[in-house]
């Protein structure tokens, strides 16, 4: 069978789908189409690893969010794909479409192959489009239309989401729960803690930007001020050549400049290490556990 094929719009903060008419010729093409960037993206040679907001994939490894409830509107599309409106292009569209989608229900398991759409992907019959057409001749078209992408931007399957750009991939589907910043008072609370020193607050929270706020997010979630004493982290750091300074109460003093503050968070978000040639202390931006 055939996909049905829907395009995501946004618009206003709310969310809806039309449905893609499709020539009977074409929606097999498409489905085809789909199938075979479906097969390459996750075929047997890719590694898929959990996706924890900060590791960075290589060409052959994409991320997975696993327990990923798929969003209604997804869903009612491919159960009910007639009932929806049918998809209108106008000089409007080009900024509401978000994705084109396709799947399938077997027994209550949804399956869902997804597209990024982007506005320069919109044809508009007011610019100059030609094609190659018959007897090597030149033609223009003349009505509105889209171009599709060569690759899928997300799979989803068996309550998992997979995907390799979350940058991309926020567009389309809502992440902020799975990689999330800090609030201001999550923020307060981690530099309230009594493994720190007190803090003036307003300048605490004017050094957070959003790469502070991830961080001191993943400090959090890990427990790691409740798993180590300040001992435990003064002996830590000295082993990644980071002396932490205390006061007068052994308690951790936060530097005041951004950088320094950063580098001691990363320390506590376990992104510290020696380089192993140069022994020099660096900083990761982007990390996988590998199993012993």
């Amino acid at each position: 069978m055939p996909y049905n094929f829907f395009a995501l719009i946004k618009e206003n903060n709310e969310t809806y789908v039309n449905r893609v008419a499709l020539g009977n010729e074409l929606q097999h093409e498409l489905s085809d189409m789909f199938i075979t960037q479906r097969d390459d993206f996750l075929n047997a040679n890719v590694d898929v690893i959990p996706f924890d907001g900060q590791y960075k994939p290589d060409p052959n490894e994409i991320l997975a969010i696993g327990g990923f409830e798929l969003p209604d509107p997804f869903k009612e599309a491919i159960d009910s794909p007639m009932t929806l409106p049918q998809l209108h292009f106008n000089e409007e569209t080009e900024s509401k479409i978000t994705a084109i989608f396709c799947g399938q229900n077997i027994e209550g398991k949804y399956s869902v192959l997804v597209q990024l759409f982007e506005g320069t992907r919109l044809i508009k019959p007011k610019m100059m489009n030609i094609v190659f057409g018959a007897n090597d001749v030149f033609q223009r078209l003349e009505y509105f239309g889209m171009t599709l992408d060569s690759k899928l931007t997300a799979y989803y399957e068996d309550n998992q989401l997979h995907f390799r750009s979350y940058h991309f991939t926020r567009r389309i589907f809502d992440l902020s729960g799975h990689y999330r910043e800090a609030t201001n008072q999550e923020v307060i609370e981690l530099a309230s803690h009594e493994h720190f020193a007190p803090v003036n607050q307003a300048e605490f929270l004017e050094m957070a930007d959003h790469v502070v706020r991830q961080t001191i997010a993943r400090i959090q979630r890990n427990d790691v001020l409740g798993t180590f004493s300040v001992k435990d982290l003064a002996e830590k750091a000295l082993d990644v050549n980071l002396p932490l300074e205390l006061d007068a109460n052994e308690r951790i003093v936060l530097p005041k400049e951004k950088r320094e503050l950063k580098l001691v968070l990363s320390f506590l978000d376990d992104q510290l290490f020696l380089g192993p040639i140069s022994g020099q202390t660096r900083i990761s931006n982007s990390s996988k556990v590998i199993a012993a």
